[in-house]
């Protein structure tokens, strides 16, 4: 029956039709998908699966693969043709809180079935190396498993992998020797093994590696010479050795690496000359040999014709002697570190070449002895200068020039005061001033006056006189005046100065009250005002307005109390140091302060008991409050300068300005720097404190310094003073402290400094090491404190015979049981103590307190027992 037209076509014509439209669509659907967008393999879609079962993880890319095209899967590609698994990347965002991470062992098995992959990255990884898994990979090209944990050693296998390219395993735990089969790898062009473990010599096969264009080797342990197979590797761009232990000379076969960019070999042990053969490296942009053992003469003569170099790093090389030639060089250099060279040669009065350079960034002439006056022409040259710690007398200046100068170093040197009268206007757009530490004197206004932009300002240690300037420069975020002849009161107006973070006017004349108008300095960190005459009260708005102080120092002053109530809600004060005022009790209020870490309240009129809260302080009772003292101040952006391929130098463009604190240790000491961060201690000695020691006091035991001598407190020394395992100081002398000398003391075993000297003591000292190297000072004025008997007391008797005399046969029929002769070994044994004593005090101080107790108490006892050992003889 014929159809009508345009009638609908019978049910089974209209199904056939239907199917065969589909599947055309279908079939141009999966071409499309073809020729666009791969369609994994079953088989490696299961591998990958199987790779992701093996590293169960919340925090993954691996949680996204999921559907049947792996090829689409986040981190994995694919061949456009092949459908094979090409490349993958499993990259997780890493993190490390007190010691756990997020990395998770690796197991790579199942990689081993994509047969065509080419590219592996992995990171957040630990274990060991997969490389033997790895090796069956026969086409893997690039293996990035950089900043992972991975320890023990690298296989021998990894000399399977014949058709790698690039091999990065930096920044992982790798240890023992880098293999020799490396060098079967003739196609790789990047070997990164830095920020290891390594240890060893560096193979001599590596310089089969002609195709090798990076390789750093840096921050290892290796030791030995550097080959001279290194010399082969023709299309080199960057050879980092730096931080290791490596020796002998500098290869002369390195001049022939003649793509060379950057060379870095500094922070070894390498000794000679520099080779001539490195002026024929004339693509080199950056060379650095810091921090060796270099020596002979070395001029720049040798790279003359060295047009693309733009840094050179040779400090702290004393045994180099460093000439100023008067030449003028193809190069024009971005930054010259010479610091800690021998530079007594080094004519500053002759322009030489250095006067040629006008690209300058950084120059660092520091610490190395150089004479005469600082010329103009290098003032004018560089955007930071660095010349503290020569013999520089003077400063020439040119009338009407102005110098482009940011940062300016010249102090510890012999410089008084040569300065035209307008100083500042040579310096416009300087921002870092330090002239420490010189003969400058005269009126303080001469230096401060007509700068801008100024934001740290060093000034201390010289012989400047006057008042302080009425208006301060406005930006100034470091300023130290300390140690010099400066008289009057505070300005007013120190108000104006909101950038401030450190302040030190200590150690000079100062006088008047500590106002509150003076005081609002919202960015102050650090304040030192001590060895002043200044009096009246803490100032309230010092607290209020200052959040972020951290370190006040108020010591040698006229202050008195009452205490501000602000001071009790401060959570960010660290050190409080009041020694040699005027107070007269400790409030209970102060132990509201949880985040104090040194509190120095000796030589004051204290009176009354010790309150029992000071176990309230955070840092005396857990070690994970100690180190948080900021000891540094840069209120700069780091500056950096690219290299291109010759690589990146980072530095600060201004100089850190560190804290240093005095605190009383049996004597006056001071702490610098990063050591402050460490250091915990209670200072309440040279007062009239009564009554007996807190028990609680003995649940301090992160406490490094305990000193309450001087004072009229009575009864026993606590026994949970046993418990004070952090104590490097222990000084209780000049009291009426009474009972036993308690035994669990012998528990301090890093004790350095350490007195009960006049007190009422009674019993025996123990006769265990620690307590053997203290003289009889520590223990006298006890008159019922035993201290004969012991096989020790030899060290505690100040009438010990040292060589001959008429009483010595005498003395020696006796023949007392436990007497010790005081031969040589013995003093040794008494040295060996007080090192255990003061090395317990640098490991508390930088090793933390665990692993400072584990080191003094592995000490102690090899010590001990050999102690008992020669006593046993004798």
């Amino acid at each position: 029956m014929e159809a009508k037209k345009g009638a609908l076509l019978p049910h089974p014509l209209r199904l056939i039709s239907l199917l065969s439209f589909t599947a055309v669509m279908c079939f141009f659907d999966f071409s499309m998908a073809l020729e666009g967008s791969p369609f994994c393999r079953e088989n490696e879609r299961v591998a990958l699966l199987d790779f992701k079962a093996s590293h169960s993880t919340n925090a993954t890319l691996m949680d996204s693969w999921k559907g049947l095209n792996c090829c689409e899967w986040e981190g994995v590609k694919c061949h456009s043709s092949s459908s094979h698994v090409v490349s993958l990347r499993v990259y997780r965002i890493p993190w490390n809180i007190t010691g756990y991470t997020n990395s998770v062992m690796l197991n790579a098995s199942s990689l081993t079935r994509l047969g065509q992959l080419q590219h592996l990255g992995l990171s957040s990884f630990a274990g060991v190396l997969p490389i033997k898994e790895l090796s069956k990979l026969k086409n893997l090209r690039e293996l990035i498993l950089d900043f992972n944990e991975f320890s023990g050693g690298i296989p021998e296998e990894v000399g399977l992998l014949s058709s790698l390219q690039v091999l990065y395993l930096n920044g992982n735990r790798l240890q023992g020797r880098i293999p020799s089969t490396l060098g079967n790898l003739s196609l790789l062009n990047s070997l990164q093994l830095y920020e290891n473990q390594l240890s060893g010599s560096i193979p001599e096969s590596l310089g089969s590696l002609l195709s090798l264009e990076w390789l750093g080797l840096g921050n290892n342990k290796l030791e030995g010479s550097i080959p001279s197979t290194l010399g082969n590797l023709s299309l080199l761009n960057e050879l980092l050795l730096y931080g290791n232990q490596l020796s002998g000379s500098i290869p002369e076969s390195l001049g022939s690496l003649l793509s060379l960019k950057r060379l870095d070999l500094g922070e070894n042990k390498l000794e000679g000359s520099i080779p001539c053969e490195l002026g024929k490296l004339y693509s080199l942009v950056g060379l650095f040999l810091n921090d060796n053992d270099l020596s002979g003469d070395f001029s720049f003569t040798v790279f003359a014709n060295v047009s693309s170099l733009k840094i050179v790093h040779l400090s702290a090389n004393p045994k180099l002697t460093i000439s100023h030639n008067n030449f003028t060089p193809a190069f024009q250099l971005y930054a010259l570190n010479l610091s800690l060279c021998d530079m007594r040669r080094f004519d500053l009065s002759s322009p030489g070449f250095l006067s040629t350079q006008n690209q300058l960034v950084n120059v660092d002439l520091s610490k190395s002895d150089i004479p005469g006056n600082i010329p103009s022409w290098l003032l004018l040259n560089t955007g930071q200068l660095l010349l503290d710690g020569n013999l520089l007398t003077g400063v020439q200046f040119l009338p009407n020039i102005s110098y482009d100068l940011n940062n300016l170093d010249i102090s510890n040197n012999q410089i008084s005061r040569n300065f035209p009268r307008n100083f500042s206007s040579h310096f416009p757009n300087l921002q870092s001033l330090k002239m420490s530490q010189n003969s400058l004197d005269g009126d303080l206004m001469f230096y401060i006056n007509g700068f801008k932009g100024l934001r740290v300002l060093d000034l201390s240690r010289n012989n400047i006189s006057g008042n302080l300037p009425s208006i301060f420069p406005y930006n100034l975020t470091i300023l130290d005046l300390s140690n010099n002849k400066i008289t009057g009161e505070l300005p007013p107006n120190l108000t104006r100065g909101h950038d401030l973070m450190f302040l030190s006017l200590s150690k000079n004349s100062l006088n008047g009250p500590l106002q509150s108008k003076h005081f609002k300095l919202p960015n102050l960190v650090s304040l030192h005002l001590d060895n002043n005459a200044f009096n009246g009260t803490i100032p309230r708005n010092l607290l209020l307005f200052s959040p972020n102080l951290t370190i006040l120092n108020l010591a040698n002053n006229e202050i008195s109390g009452p205490m501000p109530i602000e001071l009790f809600g401060h959570f960010k004060l660290k050190v409080l140091i009041l020694r040699g005022n005027f107070f007269d009790h400790i409030p209970l209020k102060l132990c509201q302060v949880k985040s104090l870490a040194v509190l120095d309240f000796s030589q004051n009129n204290l009176e009354g008991p010790i309150p029992p809260c000071f176990n309230n302080f955070s840092a005396w009772t857990n070690a994970s409050f100690i180190g948080s003292i900021s000891s540094r101040y840069d209120p700069f952006f780091t500056f950096s300068t690219e290299l291109g391929s010759g690589g990146r130098i980072v530095y600060k463009l201004y100089t850190i300005s560190q804290e240093n604190v005095e605190f009383t240790k049996g004597n006056t000491y001071s702490y610098l720097g990063d050591a402050l961060k460490y250091m915990t201690g209670l200072d309440l000695s040279e007062n009239k404190l009564s009554g007996p020691i807190p028990l609680d006091m003995g649940l301090l035991k992160e406490l490094a310094m305990l000193n309450l001598s001087n004072n009229l407190l009575t009864g026993p020394i606590p026994k949970s003073f046993g418990g004070l395992l952090g104590l490097s100081t222990l000084d209780l002398s000049c009291n009426a402290l009474s009972g036993e000398f308690p035994s669990q003391l012998t528990r301090l075993t890093h004790l350095s400094i350490f007195s009960v000297a006049n007190n009422n003591l009674s019993g025996e000292i123990p006769d265990t090491t620690q307590f053997c190297t203290f003289n009889e000072s520590s223990f006298s004025g006890n008159p019922n404190l035993n201290t004969q008997g012991k096989r020790c007391s030899t060290t505690l008797s100040s009438n010990v015979p040292t060589g001959p005399s008429d009483d010595d046969g005498e003395d020696e029929d006796e023949g007392e049981e436990g007497w010790v002769e005081m031969t040589p070994a013995v003093y040794a044994f008494i040295a060996l103590g007080y090192a255990i004593g003061i090395w317990g005090a640098l490991a508390f101080l930088f090793f933390g307190n665990k692993r400072g107790h584990a080191c003094v108490r592995a000490m102690d006892a090899i010590v001990s027992r050999l102690f008992r050992a020669f006593c046993r003889k004798h």
